[in-house]
């Protein structure tokens, strides 16, 4: 999923965006999530790189969480 929103663009007309994807009906299984973003890193820094996307956010909304938050390098 995260690669497929990538890799799409969005009309802004210059406005900043971030991408927030999110647990609705079931929550994650922390440990694994965890595991899969850190060991997934450098990759999704690249596929962040790539897009138009200023930050991606992973959300938990039945526990109103953050899980994981990862910032596009400034140049």
């Amino acid at each position: 999923m995260l690669k497929q929103k990538c890799e799409k663009r969005y009309e802004t007309n210059g406005a900043r965006v971030d991408l927030l994807l999110y647990y609705w009906r079931q929550s994650p299984y922390m440990e694994t999530i965890v595991g899969y973003l850190n060991d997934n890193n450098l990759e999704i820094a690249k596929l962040l790189t790539l897009s138009q996307f200023a930050k991606i956010w992973i959300y938990d909304l039945g526990s109103e969480t953050v899980l994981w938050k990862i910032e596009k390098k400034r140049a």
